[in-house]
């Protein structure tokens, strides 16, 4: 096997260390088809929509109360 690597001889390339030409190129992000920003889980979406207020008619009348009662 011949030398093709264009690395120079003081970079060690092992564990964390890729090859210089398989690491991220400066300023490109390393998912960019990943989750966009301001995107919102689904445990803020839950809590959103629990906090929802509704009407309900209760004995004593009608009152707002939020969806989800902790």
């Amino acid at each position: 096997m011949g030398d093709e690597s264009k690395e120079p001889k003081d970079y060690e390339i092992g564990h964390c260390k890729p090859p210089k030409k398989n690491q991220f190129q400066r300023g490109k992000s390393g998912s960019p088809t990943g989750r966009p920003k301001g995107r919102k889980n689904l445990a803020t979406l839950f809590k959103e929509e629990g906090d929802k207020k509704v009407r309900i008619n209760g004995p004593k009348g009608p009152r707002m109360v939020t969806k989800i009662v902790l």
